[in-house]
């Protein structure tokens, strides 16, 4: 059972039943830059707040591409926030459109993501949850 601790328009947050995992879901709505960056900010906030090991990112309701200044701008605030707060792994439930999956892909591509997290793209929920919890 997850249990809701923040909604937008854009994105809801859960703490799911297993202590480890804060899982994020995209609400299929088309993001500007500022909407995605306020996003991932507070999702960076949560992590910290409620000290989850894992992330589950289902991004099949993502709407957004990421400009080159976007993903560096993810790369250089956000990342080292989510490994302060000690985030391991990332999972991502891949969104239909190609073009989101590869912008999703682009996001956690980066040096710094890669060398501190696990990140890993799923067709399912159940397939993430396997690969988060072992």
């Amino acid at each position: 059972m997850n249990t809701s601790i923040f909604k937008s328009d854009y994105i809801e947050i859960f703490l799911s039943s297993n202590k480890d995992i804060l899982f994020a879901q995209w609400l299929n709505k088309s993001l500007l830059h500022e909407d995605f960056k306020k996003s991932v900010e507070m999702v960076a906030k949560l992590l910290a707040d409620n000290g989850r090991t894992a992330m589950l990112v289902d991004a099949q309701g993502f709407k957004y591409v990421a400009s080159t200044e976007v993903l560096a701008w993810h790369d250089t605030q956000i990342v080292p926030k989510y490994i302060k707060a000690g985030l391991k792994k990332i999972a991502f439930i891949q969104p239909a459109s190609f073009f989101t999956e590869l912008s999703t892909k682009k996001i956690f591509e980066q040096e710094k993501a890669s060398n501190e997290m696990k990140q890993a793209f799923f067709k399912t929920e159940k397939e993430a949850i396997d690969w988060l919890t072992t």
